[in-house]
């Protein structure tokens, strides 16, 4: 082992191998930098945190509680550290503790990829205990972090038709969308309540609905997309490949998976080739994917889109080109 006694040298030992992706391996370096590193001192609450931290990676949330607790007590401004004890609670079924400490999260917390998690999980966990009010408080935010983000303004919109009837909030979601002024998330909130709920009409009005959507945010894949599944639905393949194919020429940019970490063109085009495969383009959406294969810089996301088109020709009944 690398200088056991040495605090600071272990810690920096952990946080590499946090950065290889390797959390158990982790453990034992963050461990010993707790107890060699002064009682109370900064470099312990660091590393307390970092041991609950990658406990919870591990899926291991009681583990995680003591020393996340502790970086609670060493490290009281750090917001971080009611988000990982959220996720812990989450892992060990404690929902009153994850209430507690994603409340709290959401109240201080910075950065958006973890907001994003912490109202989603925050969300789920008041609905399951009957609080309603509170559900859809904790998803209203999640669509005010990004008003653009139509996926999320409509995740609002189907979980209030889950909790308070879809009646009261369809007529909520006609008005919003035929008001002054009205944008793409209002548009594609309707279209998603439409599809989900079908009945009389709701297919056509879902897809004019989508269509308005992808009119007003041309530069967001996410309303078009829903469109040709709608018209795919209906059986109206031809516009459905149609628009496909059209967005997949003009691949612009836009807001698609805002918080992954992979790149946002090669995303879009992955779901291009989903929904082409959809309504039967298979050659297509097997030629986007071998291009994205080809592309992609990494052994492991090169394997798995091969894997993909595989799958798609094989579904298609070209089991020799899948191979």
């Amino acid at each position: 082992s690398l200088a056991p006694q040495d605090a600071a040298l272990q810690f920096r030992l952990g946080k590499l191998y946090v950065t290889l992706r390797l959390h158990g391996e982790a453990l034992t370096p963050f461990e010993r930098a707790i107890r060699a590193a002064q009682t109370g001192s900064a470099l312990e609450g660091e590393a307390q945190l970092a041991l609950g931290k990658a406990l919870t990676e591990l899926g291991r949330g009681k583990e995680a509680r003591r020393p996340l607790e502790r970086a609670a007590f060493l490290r009281p401004d750090d917001v971080s550290v009611d988000y990982f004890l959220g996720m812990g609670a989450l892992l060990t079924g404690e929902r009153p503790r994850l209430i507690k400490h994603l409340g709290r999260f959401a109240q201080r917390g910075q950065r958006p990829d973890q907001l994003v998690v912490a109202l989603q999980v925050l969300a789920d966990a008041h609905e399951a205990e009957g609080q309603t009010d509170l559900a859809l408080a904790a998803l209203q935010r999640l669509a005010d972090l990004d008003p653009r983000n139509v996926v999320a303004r409509a995740l609002v919109a189907r979980r209030r038709a889950a909790l308070r009837g879809l009646p009261e909030t369809l007529a909520a979601a006609r008005v919003a969308a035929r008001a002054p002024g009205a944008d793409a998330g209002a548009h594609y909130a309707l279209g998603s309540l439409y599809s989900d709920w079908p009945g009389p009409g709701h297919g056509a009005a879902a897809i004019a609905a989508f269509g308005s959507a992808a009119a007003l945010a041309p530069r967001d894949q996410a309303p078009a997309l829903a469109q040709a599944r709608e018209l795919a639905r209906a059986g109206r393949i031809p516009e459905a490949r149609g628009l496909l194919l059209q967005r997949l020429q003009r691949d612009p940019g836009g807001l698609l998976q805002r918080y992954s970490k992979l790149p946002a063109r090669d995303l879009r085009r992955e779901a291009l080739a989903k929904g082409l495969s959809r309504v039967g383009d298979f050659d297509q959406a097997a030629k986007v994917l071998a291009g994205l294969a080809e592309a992609s810089p990494s052994a492991y996301g090169k394997r798995a889109l091969l894997a993909r088109r595989a799958q798609v020709l094989l579904g298609a009944g070209k089991r020799a080109q899948a191979w």
